[in-house]
Parts: C-alpha cells; sequence; structure tokens
C-alpha cells in the first residue's frame, strides 16, 4: 500500500463495527493496522490523538501531520522518520519545542526537500528565533528545494530569518513566508544587517509585519514570480517593493497580488483590517511592472507560477473598468 490516510482508517473500520465498539477503540485499532503497513509512502495524520509511536515506517517519504497540539512527543515521533522527502506540520499551538527545533528537524532528515509548517492563527509561545535558531554544532545535509513558513509567533527578527534561510542557499527554489505578530507592530529590518541571498530561487510568496526596508535586504537573481500576501508596511508607501521590483527587472516574469494584499473584505486577522495596500500603492506597483516589462495579476487565482494569469480586480486598469460597468448599469 502506498498511500494512508489515517481518517480514511478510522472512518472505514467505524462504519464496520459501530455497533460493536465505541469511536475511540477503533481509532486504536486503526492505529494498530497502520503499523502493519509497512511498505506505507505517503501518510497523512488529521487526527487529534494520532500518533506513530510504533516507529519509523521504512518507506516513508511524504508525511502531512494535522492536529491542535503539536507536542514534544509528536516531534519525537516525527525525527524517526529519517527517509522522508516531504513533511507538513499544521498546527494550533506549539508550546513546547526546543531550541531551533525546526533546524534540527531538518538536520534528522538527510533526504527531505519540501518543508511546510503552518501555524494556523495561533500565537507561538516562543520567538521566531527559539524556532530557527541555527547553533554552531549543527550540520544540515538536507538540501531543501521548498520552503513554507506560516507562523504567528510575539518575535521575529529579520537576522534569524536570514540564518535559517543560508542553510538552503544552494538548493531553495521556493520560498513562502507568512509572518505574522501584530497589526500595531512593525519588526525593524537596519541597514546593516546582510542580504539574503538564495541564488537559486524562482518563486517568492511573501506577507509578514516586517517594516517596507525588508525588501531591500533580498537579493534573488533567478527570481521569475513574486507574490505579495498582506504586508502593512506597504499600504502607503511601497517604494521599497519598487526599488526590489525594479533591481529584479531582468528574471522577474509575473507579480501577483493575493486577495489578502488588496481587499477590504478579506484579511489574515480582524486586527489587521485596512492595512491592505491602498489604491495609489497598488497603481505606483502596476506602473514599475509596465516599465520593467513584467505581467501583473490580482485575486485568489492565478496565485502560483505554473497558473495561468488571471482576471485582475485589483490594478487602476480593472478598477476604472469595473466603475465603468457599474455606471452603465445605472
Amino acid at each position: 500500500m502506498r498511500r494512508i490516510a489515517y481518517k480514511d482508517l478510522i472512518k472505514h473500520t467505524h462504519w464496520r463495527q459501530q455497533q460493536r465498539a465505541s469511536y475511540l477503540d477503533w481509532r486504536v485499532r486503526a492505529l494498530e493496522v497502520l503499523k502493519r503497513c509497512t511498505a506505507v509512502e505517503t501518510l497523512v495524520l488529521s487526527e487529534s490523538l494520532a500518533d506513530l509511536s510504533g516507529g519509523a515506517l521504512a518507506r516513508l517519504h511524504t508525511l502531512y501531520l494535522d492536529k491542535p497540539d503539536l507536542s514534544g512527543a509528536d516531534m519525537a515521533i516525527i525525527y524517526e522518520q529519517r527517509t522522508l522527502t516531504s513533511l507538513s506540520l499544521v498546527f494550533l499551538r506549539l508550546d513546547s519545542a526546543g531550541d531551533g527545533f525546526m533546524v534540527d528537524l531538518v538536520a534528522s532528515m538527510p533526504n527531505l526537500k519540501h518543508l511546510a509548517v503552518v501555524g494556523r492563527n495561533a500565537l507561538c509561545t516562543q520567538s521566531i528565533e527559539k524556532l530557527v535558531r541555527v547553533s554552531a554544532s549543527v550540520v544540515v545535509a538536507a538540501r531543501l528545494e521548498s520552503l513554507e513558513l506560516v507562523v504567528k509567533a510575539y518575535k521575529v527578527s529579520f537576522a534569524a530569518v536570514h540564518s535559517f534561510l543560508a542553510l538552503f542557499s544552494s538548493s531553495l527554489v521556493s520560498l513562502r513566508l507568512g509572518l505574522r505578530g501584530s497589526a500595531y507592530d512593525r519588526w525593524t529590518v537596519g541597514p546593516t544587517l546582510p542580504h539574503i541571498h538564495l541564488p537559486h530561487l524562482t518563486s517568492l510568496a511573501v506577507g509578514a509585519d516586517f517594516a517596507s526596508t525588508f525588501f531591500l535586504h533580498l537579493d534573488l537573481p533567478s527570481l521569475s514570480f513574486f507574490r505579495l500576501d498582506l504586508f502593512p508596511a506597504l499600504r502607503h508607501e511601497p517604494d521599497d517593493l519598487i526599488s526590489f521590483l525594479e533591481a529584479h527587472r531582468a528574471t522577474l516574469e509575473r507579480v501577483h497580488l493575493s486577495t489578502d494584499a488588496i481587499s477590504r473584505e478579506r484579511h489574515v486577522d480582524g486586527d489587521y483590517n485596512e492595512l491592505e495596500l491602498s489604491d495609489e500603492a497598488i497603481d505606483a506597483i502596476e506602473r514599475v511592472c509596465g516599465e520593467i516589462g513584467c505581467e501583473m495579476s490580482c485575486g485568489e487565482q492565478g496565485e502560483e507560477p505554473e497558473e495561468e494569469p488571471p482576471e485582475c480586480y485589483g490594478c487602476g486598469h480593472c478598477r476604472s473598468e469595473s466603475s465603468s460597468v457599474h455606471s452603465t448599469d445605472e
């Protein structure tokens, strides 16, 4: 068997035996079945009490774990899955992680190519430094090609993010950063800090509570696709983003402004209401895209580089088109 969704195992067993045992009892039995499936290659765990306490699955290469609390016990079991090439962790709370747990995690999986760590609207009790701290003794053999880091933490420093990404500077091709703290704070990025240099990165999606100078510290010579999510510091002052786009004109093919970046109706958190890009900022981004010969799109569709450009409702041309249609209707 190549792929197992643990939730499906539970549902199937429970349906056949629901008159003989409780749901919880049969969840335990489903786990026992799972442990006998030693040839599993892809595993989706989405139960709050799911575990793999039986040890490593020798052929497992893809693991997706979605549960409210990601505990130390969960992490200890995940560390045993050394054959993984793809790991996705989705959680509400992460309260027991040790210093640099993400670095240790990657270091324990030499074949890991794809990593996603997503905290669903939950405040992580640690600073980002605690999650991605790189110690002098750590050895990371993994060559990550794609990384998704979406967390809400009370403190994020550019230096910590830089040190973590530097571990994969020779291999990273796709990067998504969603770093949230508070709608009322902006994490500073001082002029003396080093640049994030990712020579092979072709796709970047970013939304964060950094100051806009974040964009002046990015050196991505192969970048072809850029997606902007909600970035409050750019609301009325997009100049640093514009400088970033101009600096990457040689390779940049498309810029996408997500719904969260431009819409008053949808945003990542209620506290962030009305912190999206202003109409003037959107117009300025549209102008620079035209000047450098880069395509621009907006909205829910087309947020990935391989998709066709969607119909746009955010740029000045489309807003004027929309206004003229409404005027005609009236």
